[in-house]
């Protein structure tokens, strides 16, 4: 069988009973080509459909280690499964588990899985659901709660330290593509030389602008380490780079500045680990500056609590190139961590509504799920011996005035505003008097009936200026 027909059998099979003889078609596909994340979303999906859920967890880990996206179905399926637990705590416990897994792998569902989600809390849990767009500041308009910048404490980021080389670093092989001394000398330089406040991944940072002249890939590297020094100038930088980065220049790549230290590796080396390395063993504040968001190292943590440490790590710490037509600008990190969250009433999860963006943007669009929303008070105007339903035979008059200053010339400007109801003729009328003509608006509106609630939001609507 071909890879090809691999993949038709892995398709069929995991529609039936006996979805894990697809499992014997995966070696075929891996020995001619890679699976496809239609293979993946198919046979995880099958897992969780029929309870398996550990294999289908294990499977979708190896799809994100690879850089593919599951399909919706695979998220549906497990909000079918959600549903379809008998007790609510068994719902909440497996809505949970699909929660901590979109923030572990920062995956945006798109807008039909958050619909079934939506249902889901409202229809068999009772809570609340409303799609926002949060601020730059990641305050939530629907539950008024801002969203936290998840942090890494010391004790965290000392275990992070320590585990990084031995989990990473050795299990990634890196002597094949470096060499023992390679990496026992840029050990003892990190060592002597630290703390560096930024370490720059140069040769992502210069290959920004594309497949460019070795010219404009210097100039990019350059301009983007002198806005690093200007931004900190008792800070110190370290740009590692490789070998064939000293022919951009016949001389110095950093010349005339004394904070950048420049390491370069051999041509064939990986730097990831490099970079990442110094950043750690610099500090906890130390910043790095890459495009890449380095999932094969944060796969090779296998522990989970050390996964969730290292992209909290991450997000406070890397820094993005965006080239421009102009020029570039440093994409800092964001001032809330934007992945699924856990709040003091319920969750907020980030999706993908579908609108244009670019690889480097978060979506915007959050769905706010909470067991219960904080009531907002609203206090209306209601005139005396009224009833509910409609004014009778009364006569009601409202004025009002009120004076402020202006930011321009400190002037006090002055407006008032006047309600008349009555039986014997039904006009409503309204008008709005200041102290310049042209913010002068009248308007008049013919009513036989009236209710309080009505009139509240008419004085309160007008009063709030």
């Amino acid at each position: 069988m071909d890879s090809k027909l691999s993949k038709s059998a892995i398709l069929g099979l995991t529609s039936t009973k006996e979805w894990r003889q697809s499992f014997t078609h995966l070696p075929i596909i891996r020995r001619m080509s890679q699976v496809c994340h239609l293979t993946y979303s198919a046979i995880i999906a099958a897992a969780f459909r029929n309870g398996d859920y550990d294999t289908g967890w294990e499977y979708m880990e190896t799809m994100w280690k690879e850089g593919k996206e599951p399909q919706d179905k695979v998220f549906l399926e497990w909000v079918r499964q959600c549903g379809g637990a008998e007790k609510t705590e068994e719902k909440m416990a497996l809505a949970n588990i699909l929660f901590r897994y979109l923030c572990t792998f920062e995956i945006f569902p798109q807008l039909p899985v958050i619909e079934e989600i939506a249902k889901l809390f409202k229809d068999s849990l009772g809570w609340s659901s409303h799609y926002v767009k949060l601020s730059s500041r990641g305050r939530c308009p629907a539950c008024r709660e801002e969203l936290e910048c998840l942090g890494v404490d010391e004790e965290e980021f000392k275990q992070l330290q320590e585990e990084f080389v031995p989990r990473v670093l050795h299990r990634s092989d890196i002597f094949i593509s470096s060499s023992p001394k390679e990496w026992a000398d840029f050990r003892d330089f990190v060592e002597e030389q630290r703390p560096f406040t930024t370490v720059v991944d140069g040769l992502n940072v210069a290959y920004a602008c594309g497949n460019k002249p070795p010219r404009v890939r210097l100039q990019l590297l350059r301009d983007v380490v002198k806005q690093v020094c200007r931004r900190n100038p008792n800070g110190r930088v370290l740009v590692i780079g490789r070998e064939h980065m000293k022919s951009w220049s016949p001389q110095n790549l950093f010349r005339n500045q004394q904070a950048v230290s420049l390491y370069t590796l051999n041509n064939m080396t990986r730097d990831d680990g490099f970079f990442i390395y110094a950043a750690l063993q610099s500090g906890f504040g130390t910043n790095f500056i890459t495009s890449d968001m380095l999932r094969d190292h944060l796969f090779r943590l296998e522990q989970v609590p050390l996964r969730e440490t290292f992209r909290r790590w991450q997000r406070l710490h890397q820094i993005m190139v965006i080239k421009t037509h102009i020029g570039f600008h440093l994409l800092d990190p964001a001032a809330f961590s934007t992945t699924a969250q856990q709040g003091k009433g319920g969750w907020h999860i980030p999706y993908d509504d579908g609108t244009p963006h670019q690889s480097y943007q978060v979506p915007r669009t959050w769905l706010c799920l909470q067991s219960t929303l904080p009531q907002r008070k609203r206090q209306y105007f209601q005139p005396e011996n009224s009833n509910d339903d409609k004014f009778e035979d009364l006569s009601f008059e409202y004025k009002g005035n009120k004076s402020r200053r202006t930011n321009l010339d400190q002037k006090e400007s002055k407006w008032s505003s006047e309600l008349r109801i009555s039986s014997s003729d039904t006009n409503l009328e309204f008008t709005r008097k200041h102290s310049r003509p042209w913010r002068k608006n009248t308007g008049r509106i013919d009513v036989k009936k009236i209710n309080v609630s009505t009139l509240a939001d008419i004085l309160n609507t007008n009063n709030k200026e």
